[in-house]
């Protein structure tokens, strides 16, 4: 999908699926309700000993 100029502005990480779920949950049904189509979402692999983790991004456009 394109969204124009701008760009991806990191809001939260997390290594837990649940917690990353209810993040969004809120995100998408809250006092100013956030677009989803607007998140990005990047998960690294983990391997032993480190786990995985994801990042969550939501599109700023430029002003015009």
């Amino acid at each position: 999908m394109t969204h124009g100029p701008g760009r991806w502005e990191a809001v939260f990480e997390t290594q837990d699926a649940a917690e990353l779920r209810a993040r969004l949950r809120r995100l998408g049904t809250g006092a100013e309700p956030v677009d989803l189509t607007t998140v990005r979402i990047d998960k690294s692999c983990g391997r032993p000993p480190q786990p995985a983790f994801y990042r969550v991004y939501l599109f700023v456009p430029d002003p015009t």
